[in-house]
């Protein structure tokens, strides 16, 4: 026995032998992008009849398994040396992180072969693993797996719950909160409440404020998944702005960019988390590097190249996930179709603002083509609607009052989201506002102030509703004034508490400076009939917001509308100042319509009816 012992254990150490040298030559032609050499000679151990240690075969069939997944579409094949390995780890009473990688890569193939009760049950056994260890980490990571799990069967509470878990248990670590809220706003944005992605990511600052100040990379996701949240609900305006921010922080952070010269291998480095043994979980799931690559494409940072760069940081780390096209569910392609036209229509909507008409027809045009090629009709209806907003906005600030109303009907038409018919409804009401009888302006009042009541948890509707309210208000004064002073002084001072709270929100809750620049546009129209310094006040708050977002139009309103209201006057140095810039706008503004004044493909949007399909 004692002769028959040895000679076993000889046999044995030389099997691992071979398989120690058939992994190091792996290893080698993985190394020289020899992915078939690589997974031939790891076939090679699982194929033998001679009897290896469970434990080399385990990890052989995880290795091959990683490569599968990384190097090929053999997604099967992946899935079904992980299953092996799993009852091969249950003769095993150690190896408890290599357990927990095995279970989580597991679901992750159950995820890609469209599985997610396999996933979940895959999940919940590695959360036991993990649970009897003590590992919070791991217990993040793997509660933060099975949410995305839970959501792709639709079971968007138990999704929620694993989210919100983490960020409870995680009191003392922010970065595991900050990705907890990354997690559910993800989710949230594709569920049938999207307004939870945009509560979230509001919930989310306090932990983004505990993070060091140079981890540039989570508030750049952060304000990504805003800009999402904001294009679903279609409020661009707001979303140009965060955009502007997040390009803003590219071009100031170290951490994006050496000296002057774009690093594009930055732009996807994201956090991870280090195990007890050393090794990285990947936290970020695949969509968002993808949408931080489009923003990068966007604008123009790094565009070549950019998705290459990506696929290769999604990479790095021990747990390995196929990233873009061959690892996002069908539902993350349609997220990212809407996010990639919801980038040409942001950027169109700031340039509008810019007075940059010309480069915002191109983007238009583009948006329009892209949406076309979309198959999923939900998001294509969605993405019609949109750009009719932005194509109303152009209008509006090019001089074509007509095209404008138009295109707000036809978004109207479109919009399935009663809260974004709202949104529409009110914006048309305002456009309406100069071509209605006094008749006609009462009863909008009626039917306005009613609606204010309704809309206190959306703050774009309410500033809207109150600035159409103002306007309103005003209007029924200026009907009044000749013949009824005191109603006329009534119904300013109904228009001015309108205005301010419209002015409030617009200021300071939802950064809207294109809205307020309007509302202090009327407020200065009322302080003209009753104090010049307060008119001069608001038009001159107004003049700097609009050279703080390069809005030509409105400066050159504004500018107008001051020195009509001090002519006469005394100016203070404020007023003189503001005023010396009016010539050189107005030039500017006047050279930026010529520019597109005679564009064929401006008149083609001005004339766009996209038919409802």
């Amino acid at each position: 026995q004692s002769t028959w012992g040895k000679n076993q254990l000889n046999r044995e150490m030389a099997d691992n032998q071979v398989a120690m040298h058939l992994w190091a030559r792996a290893e080698a032609f993985a190394k020289n992008k020899e992915f078939i050499s690589a997974i031939h000679c790891l076939e090679a151990i699982c194929q033998s009849s001679s009897p290896f240690l469970p434990l080399v075969v385990a990890k052989t069939r995880f290795r091959l398994a990683e490569l599968l997944l990384q190097h090929t579409h053999n997604t099967t094949e992946a899935q079904t040396h992980l299953e092996r390995t799993v009852l091969l780890l249950k003769t095993i009473k150690a190896e408890w992180v290599f357990k927990l990688r095995v279970h989580t890569l597991l679901a992750e193939c159950q995820i890609l072969t469209n599985q997610p009760a396999h996933a979940i049950r895959s999940l919940q056994s590695a959360i036991a693993i993990a649970k009897e260890q003590g590992h919070s980490d791991w217990l993040n990571h793997l509660r933060l797996a099975i949410a995305r799990a839970y959501y792709l069967q639709n079971s968007f509470r138990e999704a929620y719950e694993s989210c919100d878990d983490v960020i409870s248990r995680s009191n003392d670590d922010a970065t595991s909160q900050i990705v907890a809220g990354i997690t559910k706003s993800l989710i949230a944005l594709r569920s049938p409440e999207p307004s939870i992605a945009l509560q979230m990511l509001n919930d989310m600052k306090p932990f983004l404020a505990k993070t060091a100040q140079n981890n540039t990379q989570f508030h750049v996701v952060h304000a990504c998944l805003t800009v999402i949240a904001m294009a679903i609900t279609a409020n661009f305006k707001h979303a140009a702005a965060v955009s502007e921010s997040i390009k803003s922080t590219l071009d100031n952070s170290s951490v994006y960019l050496e000296g002057n010269v774009p690093n594009p291998e930055a732009l996807h480095c994201f956090p991870s988390l280090k195990t007890v043994s050393g090794e990285d979980l990947v936290y970020f799931p695949p969509i968002l590097i993808r949408m931080m690559a489009q923003f990068a494409v966007a604008y123009g940072y790094c565009p070549s190249g950019t998705m290459k760069l990506a696929r290769q940081s999604a990479l790095e780390g021990n747990i390995v996930m196929r990233v873009f096209e061959s690892n996002l569910t069908q539902d993350e392609r349609v997220l990212m179709e809407l996010f990639d036209v919801s980038m040409i229509i942001i950027r169109c909507v700031s340039y509008t603002t810019q007075s940059r008409y010309e480069e915002c027809v191109k983007l238009l045009v583009a948006a329009k083509d892209q949406t076309e090629k979309i198959s999923d009709e939900r998001t294509k209806r969605f993405l019609k609607a949109s750009i009719h907003v932005a194509a109303a906005d152009l209008s509006d600030h090019t001089g074509h009052s007509l095209p404008s109303l138009s295109h707000i009907t036809r978004a109207i038409e479109l919009f399935e989201n009663p809260a974004l018919t709202v949104q529409c409804r009110l914006m048309k009401s305002i456009l309406q506002v100069q071509s209605l009888d006094e008749a006609a302006t009462s009863r909008e009042l009626t039917a306005v102030t009613q609606l204010c009541s309704q809309l206190d948890s959306n703050p774009l509707h309410l500033a809207l509703a109150l600035y159409l309210q103002g306007l309103l208000n005003q209007k029924l004064a200026n009907f009044a004034r000749p013949k009824d002073e005191v109603m006329c002084q009534r119904k300013e001072q109904d228009a001015l508490v309108s205005l301010r709270q419209a002015l409030g929100l617009a200021n300071e809750k939802m950064e809207d400076y294109p809205l307020a620049c309007k509302v202090l546009i009327v407020l200065g129209a009322i302080f003209r009939h009753r104090n010049v310094q307060e008119a001069s006040t608001m038009f001159c708050t107004g003049i700097g917001l609009a050279t703080k977002i390069g809005d030509l139009a409105v400066q050159a309103r504004l500018l107008k509308d001051l020195d009509e209201a001090t002519i006469g006057r005394p100016r203070d140095n404020s007023t003189v100042e503001q005023l010396k810039a009016k010539a050189g706008v107005e030039t500017q503004l006047r050279n930026a319509l010529q520019a597109v004044g005679n564009s064929p493909k401006l008149f083609e949007i001005l004339s766009w009816d996209i038919e409802v399909e």
